[in-house]
């Protein structure tokens, strides 16, 4: 989205990881190997591993709201959602 510039990203800095991790643990002696298989790039080839995706507007959830799934944020209550509206409403106008 931002690479395109198509939109604005609402919420916090992602953690970062970007890469593909795969363990084949069926070796004979019964060891096993963790290997990287892929690595994720956006569109403009950046590496978000290490740094994340820093959001166009940074907001955090409320701290009560931290570890909820987010069918469990009442919609009124939630921060990320009412920054984004806010967004959206000063382009439209």
């Amino acid at each position: 989205i931002q690479d395109y510039g198509k939109g604005i990203i609402v919420g916090r800095q992602t953690f970062g990881k970007g890469l593909v991790q795969e363990i084949d643990d069926n070796f004979a002696n019964g060891g096993g190997l963790k290997y990287t298989k892929a690595r994720y790039f956006t569109p403009s080839g950046k590496s978000i591993h290490g740094e994340g995706v820093t959001p166009d507007i940074e907001v955090d959830l409320d701290e009560e709201f931290k570890t909820s799934a987010i069918e469990d944020i009442p919609h009124d209550r939630d921060a990320q959602l009412r920054a984004a509206i806010e967004a959206l409403m000063k382009q439209i106008d």
